[in-house]
């Protein structure tokens, strides 16, 4: 089974070839154009993005099965999330479809590969991360904690209006997951104010009796864990209008199973 490994700053690699990866990060440092100096992108990417070349010299496709391979970063902070689902759903194709199999060979080993990604932790890779997440495969006994939690978005976003206690807003985000029977695994608040920073107060939770105010932007992410179970977590950014409660994102909320 090969493994395509898509990591935060190549610490996996680095441990396995210093001595080779010394003299690539030397070349990248200085934005080598040479392909053979700097094989990773030809000095075109920052500092310690490395990855193994996918053409030959003339411009074609390489036996990608004959090693590992490693994917190059993206720039936005948390990229390397969603491609490395995306990679995960190409194997998943290939094992699932004779036809990829049978016209494009040296790319997959009959979808058995594993694709193995690392993050930084930052608050602009949060969403980004999470959404990576809902889009990987579920269990089917997770499609009715998610419909729950797309619920109780809805409604904690709908009671959102000015002069509501946040500790009001977050009843009425728990109540569709009490309905449904999660109850219980709903162990957190419904969100927390952000603004000049990322985490601030007043907090959607049952403890904070601050009223809400047209303006006031705050995150609508409830949760559900149940251990050893399921555990979903979706993330809404929300500002307080006077009809409530008005969603910034518009990422699209459908359950899609993608590995």
């Amino acid at each position: 089974m090969e493994a395509l490994f898509y990591q935060l700053y190549d610490w996996q690699r680095t441990a396995l070839q210093p001595w080779r990866l010394l003299a690539q990060a030397a070349n990248q440092l200085y934005a080598d154009p040479d392909v053979i100096r700097d094989p990773n992108s030809a000095g075109r990417q920052m500092l310690s993005h490395f990855a193994t070349r996918t053409l030959d010299e003339r411009g074609r496709w390489k036996d990608l099965l004959a090693s590992g391979q490693s994917a190059s970063e993206l720039s936005p902070v948390a990229a390397q999330m969603p491609r490395s689902v995306g990679l995960a759903w190409a194997s998943k194709l290939y094992r699932e479809s004779p036809a990829p199999r049978s016209v494009s060979r040296g790319f997959s080993q009959n979808g058995e590969e594993v694709c193995f990604a690392t993050i930084g932790n930052a608050g602009t890779s949060e969403g980004v991360f999470w959404e990576s997440l809902n889009a990987a495969e579920v269990h089917a006994s997770g499609e009715g904690a998610h419909q729950a939690m797309i619920d109780a978005q809805a409604a904690g976003q709908a009671a959102a209006k000015p002069g509501v206690t946040c500790a009001e807003v977050n009843r009425a985000c728990r109540q569709p997951i009490a309905e449904a029977g999660y109850g219980p695994y709903f162990r957190h608040r419904m969100g927390h104010c952000i603004g000049m920073d990322v985490h601030e107060r007043p907090f959607i939770s049952e403890e904070d009796q601050t009223p809400l105010e047209v303006g006031m932007t705050f995150t609508d992410e409830p949760s559900i864990m149940w251990h050893g179970k399921v555990g979903v977590r979706i993330e809404n950014i929300v500002v307080c209008e006077d009809t409530g409660g008005r969603k910034l994102n518009s990422y699209p909320i459908d359950l899609v199973a993608s590995a």
